[in-house]
């Protein structure tokens, strides 16, 4: 597993740089406004997009099966981890692409005398990549066997950085703690997702209803044919469905089929002028588990070193979290950028695929809440707030 585990892994970062590279070479390119120049670099980027295509495939089928054969909740959250942040690659790869066909002309615009307007958003979509690249290199390159510390600087320039316990001086103080810790944890869990979301709710918001609803039940099923449409705008649609179909992947059918659910409810809510964080609350149950945190405190034969373990453990998971949040909240940024990217280059052909596109992201997100909340057991695949306060009550 360990050599595997590295063979993919280094793979897929070499393959994402490459596609970076490939994208430097034509905005050289066009900087230059040679036309052989120009096409040589089109052909790198389509070289550079097959190994990258083969590579994220391996890579993610790895991960996945890797997921399927973990043995606790600390693998299956840094597997899972893992295999998302791979995700904002994806996403960031048919940014690159989208915005290269953009700059050559394969959208229609004019390029020719605004050359540095038409080359300018493939030289911040090459910039985005690289940085993500470079970011995700070191935490994904350790051991899966690893323990990982509370936070591996996924996306940030930051190191790793541990929580330190909590120790209380009573049990009065211990469980006042712990109440204030799962109440903010919690409610940082609602906004956490809000903020991740909030771009693809207001890009929905412009759509009709009833195509947002279509795009909901086409999410987790094979979406139309790419339209006629240039050589890099093409591979950039490509690699769009795909990172959709690996959201699906690592979200499961089981799960997606009955998160949709609880999204066309809460959709509803939103497009209609509901607060985000209302429908959030009652998606991720937050009320019911601060009831099930004043059961829990209530119980005889608490002390305070396991009360103070349960605060030191949901402190720790709100930062796992958080950084887990900066993954979605990234790749809800692209997509957004990607839907203007669209709609320059099909009009209302790109409605469909960008609306699915920010469903993904909003199911990703929300999956996540849900799972880190431990409200409904939908994934199961982290140790949430109330999975920890059932194990206080049962120690």
């Amino acid at each position: 597993m360990l050599q595997g585990h590295i063979i993919y892994t280094s793979d897929f970062l070499l393959s994402a740089r490459t596609i970076a590279l490939a994208g430097r070479d034509l905005q050289e390119a066009l900087t230059q406004n040679e036309p052989r120049a120009i096409e040589f670099a089109i052909a790198e980027l389509e070289q550079a997009y097959m190994r990258y295509d083969q590579s994220s495939e391996r890579y993610q089928m790895f991960m996945l099966g890797q997921l399927g054969t973990t043995r606790s909740a600390a693998q299956a959250e840094r597997v899972s981890t893992d295999g998302l942040a791979s995700l904002v690659t994806d996403f960031q790869v048919a940014h690159v692409l989208l915005a290269a066909g953009q700059a050559v002309g394969e959208s229609g615009e004019p390029t020719r005398g605004v050359r540095a307007e038409a080359i300018s958003p493939l030289t911040e979509a090459v910039e985005s990549l690289e940085d993500t690249a470079r970011m995700i290199r070191r935490p994904l390159a350790a051991s899966l066997s690893e323990p990982p510390p509370a936070t591996r600087g996924l996306l940030a320039a930051k190191a790793p950085t541990a929580v330190e316990p909590v120790h209380s001086l009573s049990l009065a103080a211990a469980i006042a703690t712990l109440q204030t810790t799962t109440t903010d944890t919690l409610e940082d869990l609602v906004s956490r997702v809000r903020e991740a979301i909030v771009a693809c709710v207001e890009e929905l918001s412009n759509l009709d209803e009833d195509d947002i609803l279509r795009a909901l039940r086409l999410l987790g099923m094979d979406l139309e044919g790419i339209p006629d449409v240039g050589r890099l705008i093409r591979l950039g649609i490509d690699r769009l469905k795909k990172a959709i179909n690996a959201v699906v992947a690592w979200l499961g059918e089981e799960t997606l089929e009955r998160l949709k659910e609880r999204l066309k409810e809460v959709l509803h809510q939103w497009l209609t002028g509901e607060q985000i964080n209302v429908g959030l609350r009652y998606v991720l149950a937050v009320d019911d588990t601060q009831q099930m945190v004043k059961q829990a405190v209530s119980q005889p034969g608490l002390t305070i070193e396991k009360v103070d373990q349960a605060s030191t453990e949901v402190k720790q998971l709100r930062v796992r979290f958080d950084e887990h949040m900066g993954l979605v909240t990234q790749a809800a940024k692209v997509v957004t950028v990607i839907g203007g990217l669209l709609t320059t280059s099909l009009g209302v052909q790109a409605v469909l695929i960008s609306a699915v596109s920010y469903l993904a992201v909003i199911a990703w997100a929300v999956a996540m809440g849900i799972d880190y909340a431990d409200s409904g057991r939908l994934l199961d695949r982290v140790e949430g707030v109330g999975a920890i306060i059932q194990k206080l009550v049962q120690q």
